[in-house]
């Protein structure tokens, strides 16, 4: 219980206690009042009529008797007057019938007022001739005493109300910072800890609040201090120094959530010969001179440094007609600017090759490699691949993205498995699952092959509702063995900012011998941060975790870390590679120590070699796949 409803429900039974002490002496005298001024009536009545009715009993005169009587009687504050004569004989006797008083007969009870009786001599001289006997008559008092019980009552309970209100308006004000407090604490217990912004005259609660407020600040400096370190070592490994151009890792990054249309890569030789004429500061200022100059050519293309005075060039669109004059005339170009740092004319090529989407970037830069190696025989230098010229050639993306909504409305798909395990034990904790495709080749296609295709010519939507329907019915056959589970969704099924219609009815009834989490990419976290944070709130009121996957690639992705506190993070898989360049460790290392300032875990992804995994252990990863961890498996084919 909350201490504002403690202590208005003490306030108020408080001050029940003590109204109710003061309504029940108020009774009490009330009462005492009203029987003493009952009893005091009857007797001064009958003593009255003592004094009226000497005359008549004097002589015997009945008839005077009874007039003098009626009056005082029909008044009906009695019950009976009896006039006896000298010899105690009852000359005349009036009565009242016994009448409902109109009150109710637990208050009756509860008052127990008696009906006084008062006698008085009459006398006449100095001669007694008669005696005259009043009852009185409670019904009058008990009326009076209810209407006045009622009265009191009535304000009482105004007085209850009033001092009830003026209470909670003195509480609202007195524990408004013990609101924030409850508000701040439930914050802190995900993390998210704010200073309290409400001042009180209250000293122990303001004494509170400051410290808390120091507190905070320390933790919120500390946890900025490790963003902003991560942020700039991310922001180091994937820049070159040099040239201020992306390098290796900074076109891999940059090309993950892209797929271009051109890839081309510009050679020049020489640095070396320039190192060594002229001095490395030489060398830097050849090889800015050559960025510049293609910067130049390409305004609007994604540049990076690949090696000594290698670039690669992307370009989102562009034909071979246009790309070759444009080309030609950058080489001749870099040639006249190298000619100001060697005597000898270096050798200049250009290589393009057409990007086939769904190929990975290492596929993009081995064929453009071969390109290059071809361009040194051309005469001009320049070597064009066109489409299914490069990489291996596929289908036209329209045509694949075509066959792919086909196989998913005919059922040819299927899930596929890889188990996560924990880092450095090896314990299996979580399985991912991965929906799978036939492709045009009858073999099964990955997602990431024929996601990027998808997402640019249509809603994505379909692929996880195809993978959460599949796996639903795994979970309820069970295919799949009991434990946590893992799916990652695309940017179209949180665009909106909650849950789907198709995944909140699957998620009704969700066994709970199968935690899920579903995995958000980085880059889509980051470039929809409201709709992430909603779809994560609705996500966590039906016990579903989040995780955010290809961490470490994007600026603003501590911040979203922060803001959305997944239950985990997956690094890319690009970050467990390199790892014997200084940049990469230092880029991974305040990944994790960013993380785990915020207490969340963080998972690596590890494809090239386990060897990397020994590395990741000592940085504090805690969680890891890839296939030399464990191998893909199936627990279904496909229908």
């Amino acid at each position: 219980m909350t201490l504002k409803r403690q202590v208005i429900l003490a306030g108020a039974l408080i001050f029940a206690l003590a109204l109710l002490g003061v309504a029940a002496g108020q009774w009490f005298s009330g009462r005492e009042f009203v029987r003493e001024q009952l009893a005091a009536h009857t007797q001064e009545t009958a003593t009255a009529l003592a004094l009226s009715l000497s005359t008549g009993l004097r002589e015997s005169d009945a008839v005077l008797v009874k007039t003098t009587l009626l009056p005082i009687f029909d008044r009906g504050y009695y019950r009976q007057i009896v006039i006896r004569d000298a010899d105690g004989k009852v000359m005349e006797t009036m009565a009242a019938e016994l009448a409902a008083s109109g009150v109710p007969a637990w208050f009756a009870a509860l008052a127990r007022l008696d009906a006084p009786q008062a006698s008085a001599l009459v006398n006449a001289g100095w001669r007694q001739v008669g005696q005259v006997e009043v009852t009185g008559d409670v019904g009058f008092a008990l009326r009076q005493l209810w209407q006045g019980t009622l009265r009191a009552l009535a304000w009482l309970l105004a007085v209850y109300a009033a001092a009830m209100l003026l209470m909670l308006a003195w509480l609202r004000r007195l524990l408004a910072p013990m609101a924030a407090v409850e508000r701040i604490a439930a914050a802190a217990a995900v993390r998210q800890i704010a200073p309290i912004t409400l001042t009180t005259r209250v000293r122990e609660l303001a004494s509170f609040i400051a410290g808390f407020n120091r507190l905070a600040g320390m933790i919120n400096d500390r946890v900025s201090e490790e963003e902003a370190r991560a942020e700039r070592f991310r922001a180091a490994a994937l820049t070159d120094r040099v040239t201020g151009l992306a390098n290796r890792y900074g076109l891999e990054t940059t090309l993950a959530d892209a797929s271009p249309a051109w890839l081309g890569l510009v050679a020049v030789e020489g640095l070396v010969e320039v190192n060594r004429t002229g001095g490395y500061a030489a060398g830097d200022a050849f090889v800015a001179t050559l960025a510049e100059r293609i910067k130049a050519s390409f305004p609007n293309a994604t540049i990076a440094r690949l090696h000594a005075a290698t670039f690669a060039v992307a370009l989102e669109a562009g034909t071979s007609e246009k790309l070759r004059p444009t080309t030609q005339q950058l080489l001749a170009t870099l040639a006249r600017r190298a000619a100001g740092y060697t005597a000898n004319q270096p050798q200049i090529a250009a290589a393009w090759v057409a990007a086939t989407p769904g190929e990975s970037i290492s596929a993009w830069l081995a064929a453009a490699d071969q390109a290059l190696a071809a361009a040194a025989e051309c005469a001009d230098g320049v070597m064009i691949h066109g489409p299914g010229q490069g990489v291996a050639g596929v289908l036209g993306a329209h045509a694949l993205v075509t066959w792919i909504v086909a196989a998913i409305e005919t059922g040819q798909h299927a899930l596929a498995l890889q188990t996560v395990v924990s880092v450095p034990e090896g314990r299996p904790v979580q399985t991912e699952v991965y929906l799978r495709v036939r492709g045009p080749d009858g073999g099964m296609v990955a997602a990431q092959r024929f996601l990027p295709m998808v997402q640019r010519e249509r809603d994505a939507v379909f692929l996880d509702r195809a993978m959460f329907v599949r796996l639903r019915q795994c979970v309820a056959d069970g295919t799949l063995p009991p434990g946590p589970l893992a799916a990652n969704i695309a940017a179209d099924t949180f665009a909106a900012g909650v849950l789907p219609d198709w995944l909140r009815a699957g998620l009704d009834g969700w066994p709970t011998d199968y935690p899920l989490v579903l995995e958000m990419r980085e880059f889509d976290v980051v470039a929809a941060p409201e709709a992430a944070e909603s779809f994560t709130a609705a996500l966590r009121a039906r016990g579903v975790g989040m995780a955010i996957d290809h961490f470490g690639l994007h600026a603003g992705g501590i911040a979203a870390l922060r803001r959305l506190l997944p239950r985990y993070v997956k690094l890319d898989a690009s970050l467990s590679q390199g790892l014997e360049a200084v940049e990469r460790r230092f880029q991974v290392e305040a990944l994790v120590r960013a993380a785990r300032s915020l207490e969340v875990p963080v998972w690596a992804q590890v494809f090239d070699n386990a060897g990397a995994l020994a590395i990741l252990a000592e940085m504090g990863i805690v969680g890891a796949q890839g296939y030399t961890l464990a191998a893909e498996r199936s627990p279904e084919i496909e229908q």
